[in-house]
């Protein structure tokens, strides 16, 4: 792995582990359930961001640029 894609793995593994805890309490309130929403789209827009930088293929990364811009407005 190159060393600047350390961070988004680290990024995403604190994203999954939020999303986790938030799904096990979202029968306490009905607001965790919006909240795990959140993190999930994270680690969604960060798993794609890290094949971006990964590939070498202009055709993918288009397509990877796309699918990013989605998750993101997902997280609005």
């Amino acid at each position: 792995m190159r060393p600047w894609l350390l961070a988004l793995a680290a990024s995403l593994v604190v994203s999954l582990a939020t999303a986790f805890f938030a799904w096990r309490r979202r029968t306490l309130t009905p607001a965790a359930r919006a909240f795990v929403a959140l993190p999930i789209c994270h680690a969604f827009w960060t798993s794609l961001e890290i094949v971006n930088l990964s590939t070498s293929s202009l055709d993918l990364k288009r397509f990877l640029s796309g699918a990013e811009w989605l998750a993101g407005v997902a997280m609005v």
